[in-house]
């Protein structure tokens, strides 16, 4: 092996069987191609899901129609201070090129998987050579986690576009033999530092600078650390982070008290915070995120624990990885996440993310060291078939639920089909679909905001929208129409049933009979009267709603 990086030591003739026994390049190339391209047909083949894609779909959306690319907004003139921009903004300008839809709400997800399965490449390349890339890439991904969010609206591809880039860059730098190549990857780092805080708060600096700094200590590398350009980096960092929280603060004040404070600190040490204004704290067991880990690394995290088992002397891999300069690097980068997500009960599957590329090329590693050794009947020592079946696992599985078992959970969690009937009837375009309670966002997305909430099902609110002289629609959870207004009742006529929700539409004053009588009092309300009122008025027939 060339030493000229630091790879000395007890993994150094490790080079001359590799992937003797493993899947060619060329099949590895096909392999992943023909994974990724499948992720991408099918970003559009269901529905935006309640609540974390219709939220920040619908964020994005308002930065586009709003022309607002600095305070992101959860409805109009109403600012979503939980998270940074930097993920509203790829969607926004995803939006501005192909519109609103599905398929371009999740774009920017795959495209910044896509980009982080490139860095992968080119880092474990740097390292070794490009069949270790290539297999690299091929753990990374088909890691169950990795897969099914490469086409997800969330912010965490961000933060693991983010970190990837940081770490990518120092390791790099870290390796480099030149001073201008150092130089210049430090860079690199340096501008992930600082998207990362624009990906997800302080959160990405933790997940970056965790690993350097134990990669420091463990390596007694000052002297290395202390030759790269820190303070021209750090002005760097602070350009691309800092003037956003600046102006954001200005415009939205408050800010940065419930974003610092809050989401940065009582999050992950309060166990029952009660200030989350977009959601509830996800509450674990401390060291939960250890059990995530495991599933969503999933086909692959089984391979690893399976190769433990069968070798016990693991300790001599451990050894070889946290001897050698350059695999300690990804030993940290790999459980640094995870051991400060274990200190959090406040945590989510998600939070895994930004280690998996770690994992995906420590996993490879150890298949190399594997087929030095003698144990040939090992799971990282099997056929191409072997290998490929395993890779096929979890796209095979998410392919088939993407047709057949997502868009039935569409059903219940999501607003496209009562949204639709809404937007087809094409009524006055001052109308508004009104929900009498806390809007599920993808109702605004897919309404074109011409959604709204009425909070805690505020009567005096309902009646007021039925007195106006729009034509609305409500949209009523099942459950809470005996609390709805039996006046709202006597006006309105159900349009269909989506889910959970009725969907209500109101009478324009013109198709009421003439000698209609609003009801007094809930006793002299018959909900049959709707009956005769709508065999006076004139009927309509909603249009199919496979419409968007």
């Amino acid at each position: 092996m060339n030493t000229r990086y630091g790879l000395e030591g007890p993994l150094d003739n490790l080079m001359k069987a590799q992937f003797s026994q493993h899947p060619a390049p060329a099949f590895i190339l096909g392999l992943v191609s023909m994974i990724l391209l499948a992720r991408l047909l099918v970003l559009g083949a269901f529905p935006l899901m309640d609540p974390t894609e219709g939220r920040y779909a619908e964020i994005g959306r308002e930065m586009v129609t709003t022309g607002n690319w600095v305070v992101p907004q959860i409805e109009e003139e109403v600012p979503f201070w939980g998270k940074p921009p930097l993920m509203f903004w790829f969607m926004a300008a995803s939006y501005s090129l192909m519109g609103f839809s599905e398929y371009s709400a999740r774009f920017p997800s795959f495209f910044l998987s896509c980009f982080t399965l490139v860095m992968v490449y080119f880092l474990a390349r740097r390292i070794l050579n490009a069949s270790f890339a290539l297999m690299s890439v091929l753990f990374l991904s088909t890691m169950a986690l990795f897969y099914s969010y490469a086409g997800y609206v969330a912010v965490d591809t961000a933060l693991l576009f983010t970190v990837t880039l940081a770490l990518s860059g120092m390791l790099c730098a870290l390796i480099s033999e030149s001073k201008s190549g150092r130089r210049w990857w430090s860079y690199v780092f340096f501008l992930g530092l600082g998207l990362s805080l624009l990906a997800k708060g302080l959160v990405g600096a933790v997940l970056i600078m965790g690993p350097v700094i134990l990669w420091i200590w463990w390596n007694r590398e000052w002297r290395t650390i202390r030759s790269l350009p820190w303070f021209t980096g750090l002005i760097l960092t602070l350009l691309v982070a800092v003037p956003w929280h600046i102006v954001c603060e200005m415009k939205s004040p408050g800010f940065l008290d419930y974003y610092i404070i809050g989401e940065h600190w009582k999050r992950f040490t309060v166990s029952d915070w009660e200030g989350d204004r977009y959601g509830s704290p996800h509450q674990f067991p401390r060291g939960t995120i250890l059990l995530f880990f495991l599933i969503t690394a999933l086909p692959w995290s089984l391979v690893f624990l399976v190769t433990l088992i069968q070798r016990p002397p693991i300790r001599e891999i451990s050894k070889g990885l946290l001897g050698d300069r350059v695999f300690s690097f990804l030993v940290f980068w790999f459980l640094v996440p995870l051991l400060f997500f274990t200190i959090s009960r406040n945590i989510m599957f998600t939070y895994t993310l930004p280690c998996l590329p770690a994992f995906a090329m420590l996993l490879a590693r150890v298949f190399l060291i594997e087929a030095e050794t003698e144990h040939q009947d090992h799971l990282t020592t099997v056929s191409s078939n072997l290998i490929g079946g395993l890779a096929l696992i979890v796209p095979t599985i998410f392919l088939l639920a993407a047709y057949f078992v997502i868009p039935l959970l569409g059903e219940s969690r999501s607003q496209k089909e009562l949204a639709a009937q809404f937007m087809n009837l094409d009524f006055d375009s001052d109308a508004a679909l009104i929900y009498t309670d806390r809007m599920p966002l993808s109702g605004d997305f897919y309404a074109g905001g011409r959604a709204i909430d009425i909070p805690d099902e505020n009567p005096d609110t309902i009646l007021s929208h039925l007195k106006d002289v729009d034509q609305d629609y409500f949209a009523i959870e099942v459950d809470d129409l005996e609390s709805f207004p039996f006046e709202g009742l006597a006006l309105t006529t159900e349009v269909g049933r989506f889910g959970d929700y009725i969907l209500r539409r109101e009478f324009d004053p013109s198709d009421l009979p003439l000698k209609f009588v609003l009801p007094a009092t809930p006793e002299e309300y018959d909900p049959n009267r709707e009956i005769s009122t709508m065999e006076t008025a004139p009927r309509i027939d909603p249009p199919p709603t496979n419409g968007s």
